[in-house]
C-alpha cells in the first residue's frame, strides 16, 4: 500500500524513489529485468485470486534481473 512505501521511505530515507506498487491489475511500470531486488513482506497471502496471486509473482519475475534477488 502507499502508506507503507510511506512508512519506508521514511525509515530508510535512501529508499525513496526506489519503491513500487503493482496496480490494481498486478502490473508495475518498470521494464523487462530492471530490478536487482524485488522484495514483498506481508502482502502476498492477502491476494484474493489464484490468478492475481500467479499475476503477481509474474510480474515480480518479470522486472528481476537474471542475478537478482527476490525476496517473498
Amino acid at each position: 500500500s502507499q502508506t507503507m512505501l510511506g512508512h519506508c521511505e521514511r525509515l530508510v530515507p535512501e529508499m525513496k524513489g526506489n519503491l513500487y506498487l503493482l496496480d490494481a491489475k498486478g502490473k508495475i511500470g518498470l521494464p523487462n529485468a530492471s530490478a536487482s531486488l524485488v522484495y514483498s513482506y506481508a502482502v502476498v497471502q492477502h491476494i484474493e485470486s489464484l490468478a492475481k496471486y500467479t499475476t503477481a509473482f509474474d510480474e515480480m519475475c518479470r522486472i528481476l534481473k537474471p542475478s537478482g534477488i527476490l525476496a517473498v
